[in-house]
């Protein structure tokens, strides 16, 4: 599966999901774990749990002034390391 042409399909802030949509139009349902910053950048990051699995995905996250938002994937391996260390100790203090 290629992750980085998802769709955001839409997000049920009371159930905290979001349905992902791929180029050939299956959905794979996640969870929302919960949206993070990580030191030293911009932009903040949310974490996506898929439905019955462990699978863990991690995104650019930005809100927009509309309440909106957008999810974006994370292309520069350096930024990507960041985000997942910082991922992986949230989860060790957290859970």
């Amino acid at each position: 599966m290629n992750f980085e042409d998802e769709i955001l399909d839409e997000f049920d802030e009371d159930e905290d999901v979001i349905i992902l949509t791929l180029e050939d139009d299956s959905e794979i349902y996640c969870d929302v774990l919960f949206v993070f910053e990580v030191e030293g950048l911009e932009t903040e990051y949310i974490a996506l749990q898929v439905r019955d699995s462990e699978e863990i995905f991690l995104y650019g996250y930005v809100e927009n002034e509309d309440y909106s938002f957008e999810i974006i994937p994370i292309e520069d391996e350096d930024e990507l390391i960041k985000v997942s260390n910082v991922f992986e100790e949230i989860m060790e203090e957290q859970f």
